[in-house]
């Protein structure tokens, strides 16, 4: 009997060891140095995701990842990574126009879903967290990924097969992304995949400012909860669904992944790369620092969701009934002042809101907003006092911007405004005021 106790007491011992050690202290001294492709301890649970790992041409100075004990999302450590000026690896630094223009501090979850593939595929769910300092902003013409969704092998050998898949130059390979542009905090994809009515793959990408700045600039210093539901799949049941704090801020249904080409018996999947990782750094730049905590890999959402309830996810649901009146302004801000410069009123339009679709009863004619453009834009609704919307969008130009508008309710009318386009002096944005006629 005192043997089978006394192992009892030894497993609950190791068990509880497991979980619940700190971190050897040689990895929190100050100087200490994370080398490449080498697991890090993490006390949590991270569901079926397994331990984070650096990545191979993770940049070898002590200030680029780092335990952190005071800004922690649970638990007793966040992770903290900086990039300063000229940080780079290995292969990384002679990339771009001059050495050091491209470098990166990332960690990855690179333990496969599903041994079929390689990396995940199918569906599943994700949850982290992501903590961005007030002083962590976007670098004027360079790039700033804070995470990716990047196939583990396959795009190499896709693109030797179809060259149609090697568009921009490089391996196509990054499913779904995150970066910090000056419009605010986007999602990308890039897929490569015959279209319909097509005989070849056809290289195409996707990019939406899920946080524009003006919200993002009030997150600052908070951290932001991220949930996500895919179905990772070569076909049209294919979806993503995307959670951050009590907003779903994305949606995408049918085709997530290129064309596959299987490579040792293994079709490409995708593993979860996070940090930051910037290129085009032509210019001398201010560090750049991100925390990252909460991180988890499931199933189902509740064995996934952290800080979200999955019986009340928010949808897209639009909750407006009725005529709108909607109109587009355009309007010029001085960045060094702040102040607007130029509030011009271009053309309004009328749609009709039933029961969660829209229609337009009247477009206005623009020679600076056409309507061609005007017409594709998509509606959601977030919150009962906020409405998102979204497209392509030109602005007296020939070429078009990406433009997201959060309009707020303010005094039975919803308003906001965009970034269209920015310069040294002046930023131009579009401004909407979505106003009920009944």
């Amino acid at each position: 009997m005192k043997i089978i106790l006394t192992s009892i007491f030894l497993c609950l011992v190791f068990v509880n060891y497991g979980y619940s050690s700190d971190i050897p202290k040689k990895y929190l001294e100050k100087n200490y140095v994370f080398k490449h492709e080498k697991k890090l301890k993490w006390l949590e649970k991270t569901g079926n995701w397994g331990k984070p790992e650096t990545h191979g041409l993770i940049s070898q100075n002590p200030w680029n990842l780092r335990y952190e004990n005071k800004i922690v999302r649970d638990g007793k450590y966040s992770l903290r990574f900086e990039m300063r000026d000229g940080d780079c690896s290995k292969e990384d630094c002679p990339r771009g126009k001059k050495i050091g223009s491209m470098g990166r501090s990332e960690v990855g979850f690179f333990k496969p879903l599903n041994k079929k593939y390689k990396g995940d595929h199918g569906e599943v769910w994700y949850a982290w967290s992501m903590y961005l300092p007030k002083d962590t902003n976007h670098i004027d013409e360079a790039w700033t990924l804070t995470g990716q969704f990047k196939e583990l092998g396959g795009s190499k050998y896709r693109n030797k097969k179809y060259p149609s898949c090697k568009d921009p130059g490089e391996e196509v390979g990054l499913r779904l992304g995150f970066r910090i542009k000056e419009e605010g905090l986007t999602l990308f994809r890039e897929t490569c995949y015959i279209r319909e009515n097509g005989t070849v793959p056809e290289y195409s990408v996707e990019e939406q400012i899920i946080i524009p700045t003006i919200e993002l600039n009030k997150k600052r210093n908070n951290w932001l909860d991220f949930l996500m539901h895919v179905n990772w799949s070569f076909a049209e049941d294919g979806f993503i669904n995307l959670w951050v704090n009590e907003d779903k801020l994305y949606e995408h249904k049918g085709i997530n992944s290129s064309i596959p080409v299987a490579h040792k018996g293994k079709n490409p999947g995708v593993a979860f790369r996070f940090g930051i990782y910037n290129g085009n750094r032509f210019d001398p730049i201010k560090p750049q620092v991100l925390y990252y905590d909460s991180f988890k890999r499931g199933l189902t959402c509740k064995k996934t969701a952290l800080w979200h309830d999955c019986n009340n996810l928010p949808s897209y649901k639009l909750k407006i009934e009725g005529k709108y009146l909607l109109s587009w302004y355009w309007l010029n801000i001085e960045k060094k002042t702040n102040k607007i410069i130029y509030d011009q009123f271009i053309v309004s339009d009328l749609i009709n809101f039933q029961k969660g679709k829209y229609f337009y009863d009247k477009v206005g004619l623009s020679n600076i907003i056409s309507d061609k453009h005007r017409k594709k834009i998509k509606i959601q609704q977030r919150r009962d006092d906020l409405i998102v919307i979204d497209g392509k969008l030109d602005l007296d130009t020939d070429d078009t911007s990406h433009v997201t508008i959060i309009l707020k309710a303010n005094g039975g009318l919803f308003e906001g405004m965009g970034i269209f386009d920015s310069s040294d002096k002046k930023v131009e944005n579009i401004k909407i005021v979505l106003a009920p006629l009944n």
